[in-house]
């Protein structure tokens, strides 16, 4: 029997001893990065990559949400009352302007919120060194996310004062007053009572991080078994 097996046990004694010198590789890697300040240049390449992974799930989003409102709105009545020169008639068309508020007001969120993240990306696509245009890329996303909020403003309005279905501005502040009633419940309960609610709450949230370390731990048994044994 190794030494890592009668330290660690057999299966992670086996692990390490298996891999120990791909482990010291990398740990010796970071370490070199880290002492000539390469670490500093991960970390912003890593953050560079997950912000724009972010910017494109965003896009990709309102591309399907844009597709299925759009697909709903009534083209030829809104044709004829705009060639009619009755803006009131489009606002009172309800079919019409349910899709035409979702539309606004998610294009809105999404620009917003790409506007808020460009803004954070570490590495800009237009270099702050180019004269003349270098930050022009950052007040033109200044811009856009200022733009972003007035556009979510208009959806807003537009889904309270014309539209008659449950939407996103509704479910939003249903869901808002629930919370409200709820924490004002919960704070006027007496004492015991939001002791026993909190530990259960902290009993629930521990059995259920103790299921995902289990099956993190079956996964990895799983993996070095495979390891050991490739050919089942």
């Amino acid at each position: 029997m190794s030494y890592f097996i009668e330290t660690f046990g057999p299966q992670w004694g086996l692990f390490l001893e298996t891999n120990w010198v791909y482990i010291l590789l990398v740990l010796g890697l970071f370490a070199v990065m880290f002492q000539f300040g390469f670490g500093n240049i991960l970390f912003k390449l890593s953050k560079q990559v997950f912000l724009m992974l972010m910017m494109i799930t965003i896009g990709f989003i309102w591309i399907i949400l844009f597709k299925e409102h759009w697909s709903k709105v009534n083209l030829v009545s809104v044709s004829s009352a705009i060639s009619s020169n009755d803006a009131s008639e489009v606002l009172k068309d309800t079919k019409f302007m349910n899709s035409i508020s979702e539309i606004i007001l998610i294009t809105g969120c999404s620009i917003f919120v790409l506007a808020i993240l460009y803004r954070q990306l570490p590495i800009d696509l237009i270099p702050d060194f180019i004269p003349c245009i270098g930050d022009l890329d950052n007040k033109i996303a200044g811009f856009l996310c200022f733009l972003g909020f007035i556009i979510v403003l208009i959806g807003v309005y537009l889904q309270l004062y014309y539209t008659n279905t449950h939407n996103t501005t509704r479910a939003t502040m249903e869901a808002i007053n629930k919370n409200v009633n709820f924490a004002e419940t919960f704070w006027n309960e007496d004492p015991q009572e939001k002791t026993n609610f909190l530990k259960k709450t902290f009993a629930t949230l521990t059995n259920k991080l103790e299921v995902i370390l289990n099956q993190l731990y079956d996964q990895i048994q799983k993996y070095v078994a495979h390891e050991n044994n490739p050919q089942n």
